[in-house]
């Protein structure tokens, strides 16, 4: 999950590499790892969004939220709800 979270940042949301550190070592202290070593899920998407699902799967994550297309297709993926950001905020308010 962690670099997922630093290439996102990276390449997506374009951050400069000193930013992206301080990010992804906050999360890292925040965050409690769950599992060492989760099987990818069986959908039909890039090899490296099938580990985190399954990692977010491991971790007992209700809802895995994303900014990614093809995922958000998916709506789910072995009992994981896929959402977008928007989606998630509502999830809250109810």
């Amino acid at each position: 999950m962690l670099r997922e979270l630093r290439r996102a940042l990276r390449e997506k949301i374009k951050l400069p590499a000193a930013r992206c550190s301080e990010i992804v070592d906050f999360v890292a202290d925040e965050a409690m790892v769950v599992i060492e070593h989760a099987a990818p899920v069986h959908v039909q998407v890039a090899a490296e969004d099938a580990l985190v699902l399954g990692e977010a799967r491991s971790g007992q994550a209700e809802m895995f939220v994303t900014g990614d297309q093809a995922l958000l297709e998916l709506g789910a993926a072995e009992g994981l709800k896929i959402a977008s950001l928007r989606q998630f905020w509502e999830a809250l308010r109810i």
